[in-house]
């Protein structure tokens, strides 16, 4: 996932107005060295996520480890960053399920687009339903593609995916967003 996550952001070019939020499995205190190598890499900011903190366009935001992201939506209608203690109910924290859901629930569907890439496991599969299930496109990396198939599989399998394809692909609809 890393490499891909990589690639992606070194693609957005410096008018990129759409803001991206990763969640990538790691151990605590790695996913701020990621978010700042992510952001030596990129035409535009990437940082680790912070609490409470208002997501502006045309930023790549990576989920701080240890933590669930979640979204809140203010009075003045700004979407912030939640932070969110795991209850034990996640093997990984952060989750990209918990995410996702979060999304569902605070996101105008037509304003999100979801990719499941390479990845062990089913996380992200729940998460990617609950949006296919308002109307969110959901993307999900193929066979073919994804060294690891676990999670687009298992988001695949319970009907969370509306597009299974490439990772060029994916990469091409972030882009054109």
């Amino acid at each position: 996932g890393t490499k891909l996550i990589t690639e992606i952001c070194r693609s957005l070019p410096s008018y990129y107005q759409h803001t991206i939020c990763i969640v990538q499995h790691m151990p605590n205190l790695v996913s701020k060295r990621f978010a700042d190598f992510l952001n030596s890499e990129s035409k535009i900011p990437v940082r680790e996520t912070i609490n409470d903190e208002c997501l502006l366009k045309g930023h790549v935001y990576i989920a701080k480890a240890g933590f669930h992201l979640h979204f809140k939506k203010r009075e003045s209608g700004c979407i912030c960053l939640n932070h969110v203690q795991d209850l034990g109910q996640s093997y990984f924290t952060p989750s990209v399920d918990e995410m996702l859901k979060s999304a569902s629930m605070v996101l105008d569907p037509n304003d999100v687009t979801s990719g499941i890439l390479t990845g062990i496991g089913d996380d992200g599969a729940k998460g990617s339903l609950a949006l296919k299930k308002i109307g969110a496109t959901t993307l999900g990396q193929d066979e073919k593609t994804s060294p690891v198939y676990g999670m687009p599989r298992a988001a695949k399998e319970i009907g969370g995916i509306e597009l299974e394809t490439s990772f060029d692909e994916i990469k091409d609809k972030i882009l054109s967003a």
